[in-house]
């Protein structure tokens, strides 16, 4: 996946499937997590995470799941909200998606919620779906 020449990749402490890209631990970012056990609906799967990020987000609010067609892959959606991170308003797109019967994936880019629609974050949102390929 192309990323900004800034960016560097971070673990997430105590995860082991998944990190975040980020100039410098902040805003805006992008993570990647996978998992070996992906679901057959992935619009179903983030109605049912929603519940619990929901539940540990500050000032959590919901815009809406959908499914999206990526790639040609069986099953993806977009699960779009905002909440307060890190002492910022942040806006959230989260992109799920079932690359095969192994495999499943998310792409969350967040950008501070006043920088949605600017320049810098739509080119993060579109260049990272468009180059994200699984590692083989």
């Amino acid at each position: 996946m192309a990323m900004p020449s800034t960016f560097r990749l971070s673990t997430i402490p105590g995860y082991s499937l998944g990190g975040i890209f980020s100039e410098s631990g902040g805003f805006p970012r992008v993570q990647v997590d996978y998992n070996n056990s992906p679901k057959d609906n992935a619009a179903s799967a983030w109605e049912l995470a929603k519940i619990g990020v929901a539940a540990t987000s500050k000032d959590y609010k919901h815009l809406g799941i959908r499914p999206v067609s990526y790639k040609g892959y069986p099953s993806a959606a977009d699960w779009e909200f905002e909440r307060t991170q890190k002492g910022v308003r942040v806006h959230v797109l989260n992109r799920g998606f079932k690359a095969d019967s192994t495999w499943g994936y998310s792409i969350m880019v967040s950008c501070a919620a006043d920088a949605w629609n600017g320049e810098e974050c739509r080119t993060l949102r579109e260049t990272a779906f468009a180059t994200f390929s699984p590692k083989e």
